[in-house]
């Protein structure tokens, strides 16, 4: 699988993680007719924000980090683990919120809202970890006495 396309589930994680759950989260919070679900509304939210923020902070912290390496096949194999750590950074944390928000909420839209997106971003998250971990890169062969470049 090419790396553009990793890229992409990744970046479609983040945006239905996250994104979505902003766009749920307000939208209940404005239409919501009991107090409690607009509470729900707003930890909702906060979630989101809180590991959002976690998250940005994680994957800066990957992106800056400086390659271990010492010859191509530890270059391969730091690159494996920053992107492995990357995919780390967008765990689905605010989708688990959303989903016992769910389970308390008053039966109709809300339940229905917070079940829905729960259940997208867990089946986006785990499309883009798949994909992420189906792409391992080959291996560098070398030969004893060699070095690979």
């Amino acid at each position: 699988m090419p790396m553009s396309r990793i890229i992409a589930f990744g970046v479609a994680a983040a945006l239905v993680v996250y994104s979505g759950g902003v766009l749920v989260g307000s939208v209940m919070m404005t239409t919501a007719v009991d107090a409690g679900d607009r509470r729900f509304s707003a930890v909702v939210l906060g979630a989101v924000v809180v590991f959002g923020a976690l998250g940005s902070a994680l994957l800066a912290q990957v992106v800056r980090r400086p390659a271990i390496a010492e010859d191509a096949q530890s270059l391969v194999d730091d690159s494996l683990l920053r992107r492995e750590d990357a995919v780390k950074a967008v765990e689905p944390f605010p989708a688990v919120v959303a989903l016992i928000a769910a389970l308390d909420s008053a039966l109709g839209l809300s339940r229905v809202a917070y079940l829905a997106y729960g259940l997208l971003a867990f089946v986006v998250w785990l499309l883009a970890r798949s994909a992420a971990a189906r792409a391992r890169p080959p291996a560098i062969e070398t030969h004893v006495g060699q070095s690979p470049a």
